[in-house]
């Protein structure tokens, strides 16, 4: 379904998988479960996240590259010292790891689902076709990067 590649920005999917973790929990309130200092590990999970995805945007700004997700022809260059020597995708891996914070305060079975269903579109349906037009943009320089650092950690 390539209709849908590109399309559908990266917040957006966040805000879509936090509110389906949302509506699971509140309707279907028996697999709720409890979670001692669920708010302390979801608040240190919240630091976590904003480490790899401020570096990502603040990486991206000092190189003067686009940070739309949904044009990645608008890159200017292939962003690989910083936090991007360990990820090639540290803003999507904050999202993820906000959304796990997210499935932790609610403490609910169901909601812990939407992490990798998250993690599994976003690597359909934005990861994988950035890459497609990374490679065509920046050619061997972008594939030895890929070679060299993992695509989420």
């Amino acid at each position: 379904m390539k209709t849908l590649e590109l399309r559908v920005p990266p917040v957006v999917q966040f805000l879509i998988a936090a509110t389906g973790m949302w509506l699971t929990s509140t309707l279907t309130p028996q697999l709720e479960f409890f979670l001692p200092a669920r708010s302390v590990i979801s608040g240190i999970i919240v630091i976590l996240a904003l480490i790899p995805a401020g570096a990502g945007i603040l990486a991206f700004k000092q190189a003067h590259t686009s940070t739309n997700p949904v044009n990645p022809d608008a890159a200017t260059s292939v962003v690989t010292t910083g936090i991007y020597a360990f990820t090639r995708n540290p803003m999507y891996l904050g999202l993820a790891l906000l959304l796990l914070s997210n499935a932790i305060m609610l403490s609910h079975a169901l909601a812990f689902v939407f992490v990798p269903a998250f993690m599994l579109y976003i690597t359909h349906y934005q990861i994988k076709p950035e890459e497609r037009v990374l490679t065509q943009k920046f050619g061997e320089a972008y594939q030895t990067y890929q070679k060299n650092v993992r695509r989420w950690l």
